[in-house]
């Protein structure tokens, strides 16, 4: 049997079905968790941006532990308007969170973060044994899905920041 390599500083994109675990398993995450967590359907971020603004998703994107729950949803509008401008919420948070996980250096509220220099890419590596910025997701798209949803650019910046796990079986629910 072999063993299971698994990196719990870089974050998780959870993929599979309906009902196979990946939230309980988020949660489960979250709840061992002693760093400051927020979690957020991407449609709740879709409904607090077109309320309030493009400013709702800083406090989500400089999160030390950030759980976006149903990436890719049904009930999830690509873009949004907030008083004529259109944003889309998920591209935003993802970029801006990819921003502030590899181009800085400094601590936000609950969180140490610390990036170690790669020698090898020339840049600051977000799996660097110290850094305590996380992200975790789930959805029920594929990876090819996700690309046709958000484009190369923004998938390429999850696969930088988190770890893809396949979850399969049936529904729990039924």
């Amino acid at each position: 049997m072999g063993q299971i390599q698994v990196n719990w500083r870089k974050g998780k994109v959870l993929q599979g079905p309906f009902g196979v675990g990946k939230t309980t398993l988020m949660k489960t995450i979250q709840n061992s968790k002693r760093d400051q967590t927020k979690w957020i359907s991407t449609s709740q971020l879709c409904n607090e941006v077109r309320s309030n603004g493009e400013a709702v998703i800083d406090q989500y994107a400089k999160t030390a532990c950030l759980f976006i729950d149903d990436l890719g949803s049904q009930s999830e509008p690509t873009t949004v308007t907030h008083f004529g401008t259109e944003i889309n919420p998920v591209h935003k948070l993802i970029e801006d969170r990819y921003y502030y996980v590899v181009h800085t250096q400094h601590s936000f509220p609950g969180c140490q973060l610390r990036m170690g220099w790669n020698e090898e890419t020339k840049r600051y590596d977000t799996r660097h044994p110290e850094s305590f910025f996380e992200t975790y997701i789930s959805t029920n798209l594929s990876f090819d899905q996700l690309v046709e949803k958000y484009g190369g650019y923004i998938v390429d910046r999850l696969v930088e920041m988190c770890d893809f796990e396949k979850m399969e079986g049936n529904s729990y629910r039924q």
